[in-house]
């Protein structure tokens, strides 16, 4: 049932993907409208706070500015500078001197510079000199003081001048206060990315910054608290189209996350059904596995009948009776299931009856010698280790002609691994050779050319005691050394 229902789900997955994604394309369209016009508004609500921010310590410093200049309007040297000229010249040049030092004192990294004009004495003073009586604040003064009392404008040299007539109240003037003050210096706190502009209301004249227009800027404004003046700032609509564009990139990975976990829970389904199937078909292999393992069992059971006849014949045991009946003990061993390793004194036995089948075979010719340190013996190697190696060894290592073949068997053990060797005296091997036979067990090459059997050796070492362990040779002059490496595992008892 539940299998159906998963191929249901397969067969309909593009439909339902499609589907879903209609959905999802729906929801974030809603996502980027609602969260869109939510971020919008605190834009504007973040900028219009900073140009009141701004305004407020601009409105801060021009009222500074009107504080200095009152002070200065009532200071008795300043009142006395813009009285006419009747003092003898001695004191006329100790009065102006004294008011010289008084607008030093005033000037401030904010301020600039500080002038008192006297019409009656046709004299300009700042901090740090007499300037006479021509100069373009006093042509200004001059053309404006019959009309306003006090104003404010912008001077060449990027300064906003600040014009205080002296008497305010009256119509026949005296003179009048100058502050100079940097224009840049009331723009300070106005984002430094944006453009500003300070305009006197009355005369539309931009007292400062830059006024920009056009479709693709917006304008904030706020009105000055002591003066007529309009604060505005300038924003590039690059900046909404900028949190826009990180809207829609928010949106479109919420979209993404969603679909790959829906398509990463749909591939899981289509797996699960694959797995299943796979399962199946894996009973199916395991079932005729264990039908292939009558083979070798049937073959054990031949050859104890052939065992038997053979005794039978010759009326008792014989050399031909005893050869099958070790080929039989080592056949037992291979159709064995219950373990995958043997110690290296089981495997020794078993490798023992292998040698026993050659002395048949070759008579002297050949000879065994071993030396098994005794700490080695209960270490574990996969089974059917030494038979391949030995077999390797008396292929390829065997003397021809009369010569006997010896072929050495040692294993010890260092604490981290066992080291079994197994060398013959033969003629060795070409290193060439030698070396690409290394390079493909290294590799883990196993089934395939020649040395099959102790390329499988090495694979089964890795796979059970990892990629310390294997197998590797070399020239030992005379004859070839096979080196078997196993690592030591914490627990040898579970494998």
């Amino acid at each position: 049932m539940k299998n159906g229902k998963i191929r249901v789900f397969v067969k309909y997955l593009p439909q339902i993907c499609a589907a879903f994604i209609l959905l999802l394309t729906v929801l974030g369209a809603l996502i980027y409208r609602l969260y869109g016009n939510a971020a919008m508004a605190e834009l504007r609500k973040n900028f219009i706070s900073n140009i009141e921010g701004a305004r407020t310590h601009s409105d801060d410093a021009v009222k500074q500015i009107d504080t200095l200049a009152l002070r200065l309007l009532s200071d008795a040297n300043v009142l006395t500078f813009f009285q006419r000229e009747d003092e003898t010249y001695y004191d006329a040049t100790a009065l102006k001197a004294r008011v010289i030092k008084t607008l030093g004192a005033f000037e401030t990294d904010n301020i600039n510079s500080v002038y008192v004009y006297s019409e009656p004495r046709r004299c300009l003073l700042n901090g740090n000199a007499l300037l006479g009586g021509e100069h373009p604040l006093v042509e200004e003064y001059r053309a404006k003081k019959h009309t306003v009392n006090t104003w404010v404008s912008e001077a060449e040299d990027g300064q906003l001048s600040f014009y205080y007539l002296y008497p305010l109240i009256g119509t026949e003037k005296r003179g009048a206060i100058v502050v100079n003050i940097a224009a840049g210096s009331l723009l300070s706190q106005f984002p430094p990315r944006q453009a500003a502009a300070i305009t006197d209301n009355l005369s539309g004249q931009r007292l400062a910054g830059e006024v920009r227009g056009g479709a693709d800027v917006l304008g904030f404004s706020a009105v000055s608290e002591v003066r007529d003046w309009t604060y505005t700032l300038f924003v590039s609509m690059r900046e909404y189209n900028a949190a826009r564009t990180h809207i829609l990139y928010v949106t479109a990975g919420i979209i993404l996350l969603l679909a790959a976990f829906f398509f990463g829970v749909a591939f899981i389904f289509s797996l699960i059904l694959q797995g299943r199937e796979r399962g199946e078909a894996l009973r199916q292999t395991q079932t005729a596995a264990l039908a292939a393992q009558i083979n070798p069992h049937f073959l054990y059971n031949t050859l104890q009948t052939i065992n038997w006849l053979v005794i039978g014949a010759a009326k008792g045991a014989n050399p031909a009776s005893a050869a099958i009946e070790t080929l039989s003990s080592l056949l037992r061993v291979t159709i064995s299931s219950e373990t995958q390793c043997l110690t290296v004194a089981e495997e020794l036995r078993y490798a023992e009856k292998y040698m026993e089948l050659c002395r048949i075979r070759f008579g002297e010719k050949i000879v065994f010698e071993v030396d098994v340190r005794e700490e080695a013996l209960p270490r574990l190697v996969p089974k059917m280790t030494l038979q391949p190696v030995l077999e390797n060894a008396i292929n390829h290592g065997r003397k021809r002609g009369n010569e006997k073949s010896v072929i050495k068997i040692r294993a010890e053990e260092d604490g981290t691994h066992a080291v079994i060797t197994v060398t013959d005296n033969g003629a060795g091997m070409d290193e060439a050779r030698l070396a690409r036979l290394n390079a493909e067990l290294d590799g883990g090459d196993g089934a395939e050319g020649n040395h099959i059997g102790l390329k499988n050796v090495n694979a089964r070492l890795k796979l059970i005691f990892g990629g310390g362990s294997g197998v590797r040779l070399r020239n030992a002059y005379p004859g070839l050394e096979v080196k078997i490496t196993i690592t030591k595992q914490k627990n040898e008892k579970m494998i």
